[in-house]
């Protein structure tokens, strides 16, 4: 199935073709994302970053960020999801089985960000559908009585899906179709957030 275009303006295409042929580019989106503020995690942030460029590409990478509570998850999506253009961002707590196949945002070349992975667990069919088919053609039941037939809704478009998760490993056929990565769980980690908690508490007080 061919994946529905999206339109770009000529002015932002050639001024994004020409970032991407800098040599420097990784360079200069890590200092950008150095000054969201999260400490460490250089990797990390990047391979988010990129996942996103997917998002105009033939193929989507979708990320799934695993981690216990309290080790920055969410701190990594926030520090990204800005270098985004905010019309390419979709973000959902949760979505109900069959909202995927309803909802009238455009798919194609967007980011769906679901804050925590277990909180699309009703819609997962339909998610795995757009992950590996690109559309969702859902037939439903019509009318009431005797009065009844049946409506195909169509949703095109495959997003790249930004996730989180404290669970080890989730179901099989979403490992597979995600990325995993890892909070940095690292006592390194832990020091250089004390370090910096510490120092921006200091130059608070001076």
């Amino acid at each position: 199935m061919k994946k529905k275009k999206v339109r770009t303006n000529k002015k932002i295409r050639a001024a994004a073709l020409e970032l991407l042929r800098d040599p420097n580019f990784l360079f200069l989106v890590g200092q950008q994302l150095s000054a969201a503020g999260v400490v460490g995690e250089a990797q990390n942030l990047l391979i988010l970053y990129l996942a996103c460029l997917t998002g105009s590409l033939e193929h989507e990478v979708s990320v799934l960020v695993k981690g216990p509570s309290s080790t920055g998850k969410s701190n990594l999506m926030k520090a990204v999801l800005p270098l985004v253009p905010p019309e390419k961002v979709l973000t959902r707590s949760s979505f109900t089985g069959k909202a995927l196949a309803y909802a009238s945002e455009e798919l194609a070349g967007k980011i769906l960000y679901l804050v925590e992975h277990r909180g699309g667990k009703d819609g997962a069919f339909f998610r795995r559908l757009l992950q590996s088919e690109g559309a969702i053609h859902h037939e439903a039941t019509t009318g009431s009585g005797h009065s009844r037939g049946t409506k195909v809704t169509t949703r095109i478009g495959a997003p790249v899906f930004l996730s989180t998760t404290t669970d080890e490993r989730v179901y099989d056929d979403d490992e597979t179709r995600f990325l995993s990565i890892r909070a940095d769980e690292s006592a390194e980690q832990s020091r250089q957030v004390f370090r910096d908690q510490f120092s921006k508490k200091r130059r608070e007080t001076i």
